[in-house]
Formats: structure tokens, sequence, C-alpha cells
């Protein structure tokens, strides 16, 4: 990653031994409080914003991979609802399905008393309580949380999740009464 402003950087494309893969590119980083856009000049200029067409847009001129297969991250606030899906439902926003590779729960205000949090995958509803992804994780204490490294009995490593199909986490016992933070759900599109 380039980070400046309003000063102009030469990228040559190189693979891992230094061989030169391609002539030089040319990005000019305007200055963040005026401008948003990043212009990339390979002979002709194109104007790139910060979405995710243009992020395909850079793949595209370097010649690498397709934007829409990048490693996405959603971030969820926590709530400290006692019901299914009460402590955050997330639906799969992308038009087919993916792949959750990873759920952290931040965990910065715990319960108030001892309670346990299951996250997982459903076809269901918003509010069904699911344990696939992580099983019996402790609200009570301020942690960070996964499914890699904190899956109790029912979690996985990886669950596939249809367009519009929900991830939710949910009170499995105790009481999730002032418990705060965040979900970083972490897909791919397949």
């Amino acid at each position: 990653m380039i980070i400046g402003t309003n000063k102009a950087k030469t990228h040559t494309n190189q693979d891992l031994a230094g061989t030169v893969c391609a002539t030089p590119v040319t990005i000019t980083l305007p200055d963040p409080a005026a401008d948003t856009n990043v212009v990339c000049t390979t002979g002709t200029a194109t104007t790139l914003s910060s979405s995710t067409a243009a992020m395909q847009q850079l793949f595209t001129a370097f010649g690498t991979v397709n934007a829409d297969r990048v490693s996405k991250v959603a971030r969820v606030a926590l709530a400290a609802v006692r019901t299914g899906g009460g402590v955050f439902s997330w639906a799969n926003p992308e038009a087919g399905s993916i792949l959750i590779t990873r759920v952290l729960l931040d965990v910065t205000t715990a319960s108030t008393g001892a309670s346990t949090i299951d996250v997982g995958s459903t076809a269901t509803t918003s509010t069904t309580s699911s344990d696939n992804l992580v099983d019996g994780a402790s609200g009570a204490t301020i942690a960070v949380l996964g499914n890699l490294g904190n899956a109790g009995t029912n979690g996985k490593t990886v669950q596939k999740l249809a367009t519009g199909k929900w991830v939710t986490a949910s009170e499995a016992s105790g009481d999730v009464t002032g418990i705060a933070g965040y979900a970083y759900i972490h897909y791919v599109n397949i």
C-alpha cells in the first residue's frame, strides 16, 4: 500500500525475486481532505473510488485477482438482547452464497452476570439461535473470542451461507444483559 498526499509515486510491478513483470505504473494520491479518488495512470487515466468496483479496476490494471473473491469483513455491534439472534443478526448481503471463514467476538463490556453466547449460520430466520460457528463462548469476560480458537463443542471453522440467510449470535445460558462490543464476520464469495 502506498501512503501519502498529493505526491506522485511510481510503482514497478515486480515478482518476489525482483524481476520486472510489466512497465512502471504511476499512482497519484490526492489530498484526502480535498478528494477521496485515486488516479491510476498507465497511458490513459482511470479514476478510482473506494468501492468494490474500483478495487476491481485496480486489480485488473495490475493483472491480479477478482475483487469479488477478496476476503471481506462485516462489523456488527453486539446487543444485550436475550432472544434468539438478539446479540446480533447479520444477513448475507452478497448476490450469491458465501463461505464464513472466521467469526470474532470482541467483547468490550462483559455481561453483568454469567452468560454464554452461541454464534452460527441459519437459513430459518434472523431470530433463530445457532451454534455451528461458536458454541458457548463466555459473554461474562472482556475478551476476543472466535470460531478458530474458542469454537466449543459444535463450532466449526467454516460454514457456507446462502444469499439473504443469516449469521446470528444468541444468549445460550445465563444473562447477556450489559454486554457490548462488536462481531467481525470474515467471508468470501463462492
